[in-house]
Protein backbone atom coordinates (compact mmCIF):
# COMPACT_ATOMS: atom_id res chain seq x y z
CA UNK A 1 0.00 0.00 0.00
CA UNK A 2 0.74 3.10 -0.53
CA UNK A 3 0.33 6.31 2.34
CA UNK A 4 0.83 9.96 2.56
CA UNK A 5 2.97 10.72 5.04
CA UNK A 6 3.15 14.33 6.03
CA UNK A 7 5.11 15.36 9.32
CA UNK A 8 5.59 18.96 10.87
CA UNK A 9 6.73 20.01 14.35
CA UNK A 10 4.57 19.31 17.05
CA UNK A 11 2.89 22.37 18.63
CA UNK A 12 5.61 22.68 21.65
CA UNK A 13 8.56 22.15 19.27
CA UNK A 14 9.26 25.93 19.21
CA UNK A 15 10.15 25.49 23.58
CA UNK A 16 12.11 22.52 22.71
CA UNK A 17 14.65 22.57 19.80
CA UNK A 18 16.40 19.79 18.56
CA UNK A 19 19.63 19.76 18.33
CA UNK A 20 21.20 20.15 14.74
CA UNK A 21 22.71 16.15 15.11
CA UNK A 22 19.28 15.23 16.15
CA UNK A 23 17.87 16.63 13.05
CA UNK A 24 20.49 15.26 10.89
CA UNK A 25 19.53 11.56 12.37
CA UNK A 26 16.20 12.16 11.73
CA UNK A 27 17.28 13.56 7.88
CA UNK A 28 19.66 10.25 7.41
CA UNK A 29 16.58 7.81 8.50
CA UNK A 30 14.62 9.62 6.00
CA UNK A 31 17.34 9.08 3.39
CA UNK A 32 17.61 5.35 4.37
CA UNK A 33 14.30 4.33 3.42
CA UNK A 34 14.27 6.34 0.37
CA UNK A 35 17.49 4.26 -0.08
CA UNK A 36 15.45 1.15 0.46
CA UNK A 37 12.35 1.96 -1.62
CA UNK A 38 10.11 2.26 1.18
CA UNK A 39 9.79 6.16 0.74
CA UNK A 40 8.79 6.53 -2.99
CA UNK A 41 9.28 10.77 -3.25
CA UNK A 42 10.24 13.19 -0.15
CA UNK A 43 9.28 16.82 -0.60
CA UNK A 44 9.12 19.88 1.87
CA UNK A 45 5.82 21.94 2.35
CA UNK A 46 5.33 24.94 4.14
CA UNK A 47 6.04 24.49 7.85
CA UNK A 48 5.81 20.43 6.78
CA UNK A 49 7.42 17.25 5.18
CA UNK A 50 5.53 15.36 2.70
CA UNK A 51 6.31 11.74 1.80
CA UNK A 52 4.96 9.02 -0.15
CA UNK A 53 5.39 5.89 1.88
CA UNK A 54 5.39 1.93 0.82
CA UNK A 55 4.05 -0.35 3.70
CA UNK A 56 1.94 -3.73 3.69
CA UNK A 57 -0.84 -2.01 6.11
CA UNK A 58 -1.47 0.89 8.44
CA UNK A 59 -0.01 -0.56 11.28
CA UNK A 60 3.42 -1.40 9.33
CA UNK A 61 3.26 2.14 8.71
CA UNK A 62 2.64 3.15 11.98
CA UNK A 63 5.26 0.84 12.63
CA UNK A 64 7.80 2.54 10.74
CA UNK A 65 6.99 6.16 11.87
CA UNK A 66 7.37 4.85 15.31
CA UNK A 67 11.02 4.61 14.43
CA UNK A 68 11.69 8.69 13.64
CA UNK A 69 14.68 9.61 15.66
CA UNK A 70 12.30 13.02 16.51
CA UNK A 71 9.12 11.46 17.05
CA UNK A 72 8.53 12.90 20.35
CA UNK A 73 8.63 16.29 18.62
CA UNK A 74 7.11 15.79 15.33
CA UNK A 75 3.61 15.33 14.65
CA UNK A 76 2.29 13.72 11.54
CA UNK A 77 -0.76 12.55 9.39
CA UNK A 78 -0.73 9.13 7.69
CA UNK A 79 -3.57 8.32 5.10
CA UNK A 80 -3.62 5.63 2.58
CA UNK A 81 -3.89 6.43 -0.76
CA UNK A 82 -5.43 4.28 -3.62
CA UNK A 83 -4.31 4.41 -7.71
CA UNK A 84 -6.43 7.36 -8.86
CA UNK A 85 -7.42 5.27 -12.10
CA UNK A 86 -8.59 2.51 -10.52
CA UNK A 87 -11.07 5.13 -7.72
CA UNK A 88 -11.90 6.90 -10.99
CA UNK A 89 -13.22 3.73 -12.66
CA UNK A 90 -15.08 2.77 -9.55
CA UNK A 91 -16.61 6.64 -9.38
CA UNK A 92 -17.81 6.35 -12.86
CA UNK A 93 -19.70 2.97 -12.52
CA UNK A 94 -21.42 4.39 -9.14
CA UNK A 95 -22.83 7.13 -11.34
CA UNK A 96 -23.62 5.21 -14.22
CA UNK A 97 -26.04 3.04 -11.73
CA UNK A 98 -26.77 6.28 -10.09
CA UNK A 99 -28.34 7.61 -13.49
CA UNK A 100 -29.95 4.21 -14.24
CA UNK A 101 -31.52 4.07 -11.69
CA UNK A 102 -32.94 7.90 -11.83
CA UNK A 103 -34.00 6.94 -15.39
CA UNK A 104 -35.35 3.49 -14.09
CA UNK A 105 -37.77 5.60 -11.56
CA UNK A 106 -38.29 8.50 -14.25
CA UNK A 107 -36.35 11.29 -13.44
Amino acid sequence: MKFLVCTWPSADAPKHLPSAEAFEAQTAWFRARHAEGVIECAHHAHNRAVFIFNAETREAMEALIAELPLIGVTDRSIEPLTDFWTHSENVAGVLRKAAAKRAEHGG
